[in-house]
């Protein structure tokens, strides 16, 4: 499958997010980057209203949920977070899927337009490692936890660089829509794919020698 798969995301609920669709779409549309006839350049599985946006009996565009065949089928994907860590990332990322995402600035715009996720966490940084390295913030503070209420792009910008999003290697990021298609048409998609599988191989061997450590300590 040639096309490209935008994944569901809270954004495109929002109508920034629903006019950000459309101009993918034309500017495909006219770029050309990639295509594919039954679906058309990009495949969102985010439905905005019911039977799709073309109205369809079976969604046409807007189908609600892809299994992870379908996923695996597609050509590349466009991931726009809704939460600081999402199992789609991975996913996509386990099934070796070239996968394009907004950058650190362009993602951190976003959540200005729309709800970005519930963020309810409460953890915290032991306090003699808050001062020390990461992301250097206005006014030296980090930020403890998120509020659904309260997040700020601020908190969202310091804690991105903790992520999978900003440290998993090979991911596409882009700064903004020309920017994306024009990485779309200049990406080669097959090593991308297989430096992918190369890492996540990479993943797995560490996070097994990590857990028969555990083990052994356990029943040792």
């Amino acid at each position: 499958r040639l096309t490209v798969l935008v994944t569901r995301s809270r954004f495109f609920s929002h109508p920034a997010g629903i006019f950000l669709r459309c101009l993918l779409s034309e500017f495909a549309i006219a770029n050309n980057p990639v295509a594919d006839a039954a679906r058309g350049h990009f495949w969102f599985a985010e439905a905005v209203a019911a039977g799709g946006i073309d109205g369809s009996a079976d969604g046409g565009a807007g189908d609600t949920w892809k299994s992870w065949e379908e996923m695996s089928s597609c050509k590349a994907a466009f991931f726009v977070p809704s939460d600081i860590h999402q199992r789609t990332f991975i996913e996509l990322y386990r099934m070796s899927v070239p996968t394009f995402m907004p950058d650190a600035d362009w993602l951190t715009r976003l959540p200005l337009i729309a709800p970005f996720g519930t963020f309810a966490y409460s953890g915290a940084l032991p306090e003699d490692e808050r001062r020390e390295g990461g992301t250097q913030l206005l006014h030296g503070d980090i930020p403890e936890s998120f509020d659904a209420e309260k997040v700020t792009a601020r908190a969202i910008y310091h804690w991105y660089h903790y992520s999978d999003y900003a440290n998993f290697p090979h991911i596409q990021r882009c700064s903004s829509i020309p920017d994306l298609l024009h990485k779309l048409s200049n990406t080669d998609f097959i090593e991308v794919a297989e430096l992918m599988r190369r890492h996540y191989q990479l993943l797995v061997r560490g996070a097994t020698v990590a857990f028969a450590k555990s083990i052994a300590q356990l029943i040792g």
